[in-house]
């Protein structure tokens, strides 16, 4: 038996390893449980002694609701993006990019010839704004590689 879906998919797109930079998205369904969408990012990653801030590496942030309408967002703290959902939402969907020049079992690295993910380094997580019980339901994951790998 299979487990419930969680209306949560998380995206990579790995096809501009010249750039070193990841095409990262996040697909959240509603229901949403509030006016305010906040997405973390962990501090702490396996094999570091060390709080990290893997927003840092982050660019090019934009929120979508809707029928592709913008979607107000802010950073909050170190590790966070707040997102203003409009009531009746049905779907908000994330993106971004991330610089992975760091290669290290801590963090992202991609190039030419391969990538490899953390995954807390590379995707947020919501923590507000949706049932919290959806966070143990199952995921769906899309990678976007070179088609020579």
């Amino acid at each position: 038996m299979s487990q419930p879906m969680s209306g949560i998919t998380f995206q990579i797109d790995a096809t501009e390893g010249t750039s070193r930079r990841l095409q990262v998205g996040l697909e959240i369904s509603g229901p949403f449980t509030g006016s305010t969408l906040t997405l973390h990012f962990p501090r702490w990653v396996p094999g570091s002694y060390f709080l990290r801030e893997p927003i840092q590496h982050m660019t090019e942030f934009s929120a979508e609701g809707d029928h592709r309408a913008q979607l107000k967002s802010v950073r909050h703290n170190v590790d966070a993006m707040k997102i203003k959902v409009p009531a009746g939402t049905e779907k908000v969907t994330v993106r971004y990019r991330l610089l992975a020049d760091d290669l290290s079992v801590r963090a992202n690295h991609l190039d030419e010839s391969h990538l490899h993910m953390m995954p807390p380094f590379t995707w947020f997580l919501p923590t507000e704004g949706i049932d919290s019980a959806r966070l143990n339901m199952q995921h769906t994951i899309e990678v976007h590689a070179p088609k020579a790998w």
